[in-house]
């Protein structure tokens, strides 16, 4: 791996740094929440080469004007190029002519529409903008996919979202969090 210095604010660099199966960087707007979580899908390319990658918003729209943009900034910062294929709805990540991994992009939109595929670590874009069952709904089908088995791999899932009250990412890494001692 080639020596990376990517552009990250102290609270990005700690959550990059966490060692947890399942993280949420919960901010309020311009805070860099989908930077820091393409940030983690470009360190995971790195880290584990070949390793199908997901990313996972409210709606298509926001995947075309939210992600690719983002992801290709991110990963030109990671050392990476980007290759979009906007009608598939996924991301090649490349160092040179290398490839490094592939990001499938779907929409939360219809959650039991999130089948058919398997990967090894997810983003999950603005989660708390859906309501609460159909986060729930998202939520569990990501997991379903998280099925890539590989040595060292912890198939994990990032959540990047602005707070909306005492939504689904409260109830999931607040309030489930703390009701027992062993979590």
């Amino acid at each position: 791996m080639p020596n990376i210095n990517p552009t990250l604010n102290v609270p990005q660099a700690r959550f990059l740094q966490l060692p947890n199966k399942f993280r949420a960087f919960v901010a309020g707007f311009g805070s860099g929440k989908t930077w820091v979580g393409c940030s983690s899908l470009c360190d995971k390319s790195w880290e584990f080469p070949k390793v199908p990658l997901g990313y996972f918003a409210p709606t298509y729209p926001q995947i075309r004007d939210i992600f690719f943009p983002t992801i290709d900034e991110v990963a030109f910062d990671w050392g990476l190029k980007t290759k979009i294929y906007e009608s598939n709805k996924e991301v090649d990540l490349y160092y040179g002519r290398q490839y490094r991994s592939t990001i499938i992009c779907r929409s939360m939109e219809k959650p039991q529409t999130i089948v058919g595929f398997k990967v090894g670590h997810s983003l999950i874009d603005e989660l708390d903008v859906m309501n609460k069952d159909k986060a729930q709904q998202a939520w569990r089908k990501i997991i379903a996919r998280m099925r890539v088995n590989h040595p060292g791999l912890l198939n994990g899932i990032d959540v990047a979202t602005t707070p909306e009250g005492f939504k689904f990412t409260y109830e999931q890494f607040v309030k489930e969090a703390n009701s027992t001692p062993a979590k």
